[in-house]
């Protein structure tokens, strides 16, 4: 059976750290203006100003964009403000975006960086191999964010 409907992270209460802040790594950066909370995002050297990794730029991954105090969770922080973004810890879990998996999908799912900048994808086809999280409930058909267990299922 899927799980939940969540086309923005509100519709998963609006946190990305399920489990809470408490004993998380955090660290902070620029904004680029494009991000939202539960992104994935890298801080590449050259610029210094977090964004969107995909399948071709996870050499730079940092981790998931947090929500910001003064910003709605749906909605990307203003370029050049601070943002915090989580490091991920193996088995904690986290309301990560992910591309729409076009059906329902069972608890366990495999996720991966894929060709989306900031969202994870399932698993498979000509995109990086290894996961880095999977479903900890079902998915419904048409989400854009899902509650994962970082790291392999």
């Amino acid at each position: 059976m899927a799980g939940q409907l969540a086309v923005k992270l509100s519709a998963l209460g609006g946190r990305v750290c399920v489990e809470g802040r408490e004993g998380e790594t955090i660290i902070t950066a620029k904004s680029d203006g494009t991000s939202v909370a539960g992104q994935v995002v890298g801080i590449p050297i050259a610029t210094g100003i977090a964004a969107g990794t995909d399948d071709a730029a996870f050499e730079y991954f940092s981790g998931i964009q947090l929500e910001r105090y003064d910003t709605d969770c749906d909605t990307a922080v203003t370029a050049g403000l601070m943002i915090e973004i989580v490091i991920p810890k193996t088995g904690r879990r986290y309301n990560c975006a992910i591309v729409d998996p076009a059906a329902d999908k069972d608890q366990g799912q495999g996720f991966v960086f894929g060709t989306t900048a900031g969202n994870l994808e399932i698993g498979g086809g000509d995109i990086v191999v290894f996961e880095v999280a999977h479903a900890f409930t079902g998915i419904a058909n048409t989400s854009r964010f899902a509650d994962l267990v970082w790291g392999h299922a």
